[in-house]
């Protein structure tokens, strides 16, 4: 494997933490974009269409760099850059309505707030969901979230990507973008324990908690996944330095 090919998904956890941290401090401290509960939706609009068109830029790049060589069992491995930002697309519009259903599902009012609710959602599907929708080349979200047995299985580290089409091991690239996501959404659930608690805070309300709470586990899942690659790269330098 190319020392390239070994940087792409390290490369990805930085880049992806950098464009989220940057955005947000940025709008924050350079912008003084408000963010309180009442003005909520705008921030959200704001922060969504920074989020998509960075991450779309992110995705283009990859594509270029790695000259369409993913090691996920795309639907169509041959489609051009435009089709599978399209499919990529369109999955993120399933997954957002995806969240915004198990939100109402968890409790979230289906009418009151609602604008919040689903610019949240969006929020948290193009934080987890358009990475893997793009990866997969496929619109089919339900099916690819859970698919949470490839956790289980062998990580395949060999140089040949098709080897995912046996369905015995899972690749680096799968297990970062399941470890991204699981991570991210169970820190989005553990936010929403402090709403019914009577500390009466600003940032007690949902979704603010839970945006709070995803943004932390997110970062989080970033920089174990970025120490965990880190740590297999040095390993395969070790073991490739005394084969020689």
């Amino acid at each position: 494997m190319t020392l390239l090919s070994n940087l792409i998904i390290p490369l990805k956890i930085s880049i992806n933490t950098i464009i989220l941290f940057l955005i947000l401090y940025i709008n924050h401290y350079v912008l003084h974009i408000e963010f309180s509960f009442d003005r909520l939706e705008e921030y959200f609009v704001f922060l969504n269409v920074q989020l998509f068109f960075f991450k779309s830029l992110l995705h283009f790049g990859f594509y270029i760099i790695s000259d369409k060589n993913t090691d996920v069992d795309n639907i169509n491995n041959d489609s051009s850059l435009l089709g599978r930002l399209i499919v990529s697309i369109i999955g993120l519009i399933i997954g957002w309505g995806l969240l915004h259903f198990i939100f109402v599902l968890f409790g979230a009012n289906l009418m009151d707030n609602f604008f919040k609710t689903t610019t949240f959602s969006l929020f948290l599907s193009l934080l987890v969901l358009y990475d893997i929708t793009f990866e997969y080349n496929s619109v089919n979200v339900l099916k690819i979230v859970l698919d949470m047995d490839i956790l289980f299985k062998t990580v395949d580290n060999s140089e040949n990507d098709s080897s995912l089409l046996n369905k015995k091991t899972t690749t680096n690239t799968q297990l970062y973008l399941y470890i991204t996501m699981i991570i991210t959404l169970i820190g989005t659930w553990m936010g929403a324990f402090v709403i019914p608690l009577d500390w009466d805070r600003w940032w007690q309300p949902f979704p603010i908690s839970s945006f709070f709470a995803s943004v932390m586990f997110f970062f989080m899942s970033q920089g174990l996944l970025l120490i965990y690659f880190i740590i297999l790269l040095l390993i395969r330098s070790i073991l490739k330095s005394k084969q020689i």
